[in-house]
């Protein structure tokens, strides 16, 4: 047990709470692995150098790029969210979660004729790329944000791939179920 806190109820009586460890002041996962971060960051510069690290105001990180598809003659743009649990996976859900451009999700989804996989819709209206399947997270397995944004490009050059007509939307699903989609 870290401490006690006191406060005085609506009765007037002193109250005493105990908080467990790591329950309030929790700290991210960049303040208590710092090296886990430099990490991060140089696989970072070295894969994707124009993606940039922001804090969002929840206290988690994000990298914000986009892709250069240029025989596509676009770009994507991608934001790439730690979640606070970062390196560990929480419920069947990797740590690092990737946001896609919702103007390019509505250009799939009139391609597909429905939001495909491994694509889903949040609950602040905003699309995310489920990059690895339940079958694929090992409880002791840390993913990178490169390693994961390089799943992402396999995804995404996929899903152009199929666009151009050179896969079938057939072919792609049986791309994705080898991952277990």
């Amino acid at each position: 047990m870290v401490g006690k806190l006191f406060f005085n109820n609506r009765s007037n009586q002193t109250c005493e709470v105990h908080i467990p460890t790591g329950k309030l002041a929790a700290q991210q996962w960049y303040e208590r692995d710092p090296s886990l971060l430099a990490a991060e960051k140089a696989a970072m510069r070295l894969a994707f150098p124009k993606f940039q690290i922001y804090k969002l105001d929840d206290g988690n990180l994000c990298w914000i790029g986009d892709l250069c598809f240029d025989e596509f003659g676009y770009n994507i743009i991608v934001k790439a969210v730690y979640r606070s649990n970062h390196p560990n996976h929480l419920q069947g859900c990797c740590s690092i979660k990737i946001y896609v451009d919702n103007t390019y999700v509505h250009k799939i989804m009139d391609y597909f004729g429905k939001l495909p996989l491994p694509f889903h819709y949040d609950t602040d209206n905003s699309y995310f790329i489920n990059t690895h399947s339940k079958v694929e997270l090992n409880e002791d397995e840390v993913f990178s944000v490169a390693s994961v944004m390089h799943r992402v490009v396999m995804i995404l050059s996929m899903v152009e791939i199929c666009m151009t007509g050179e896969l079938t939307v057939d072919e792609y699903e049986e791309g994705l179920r080898r991952f277990d989609y």
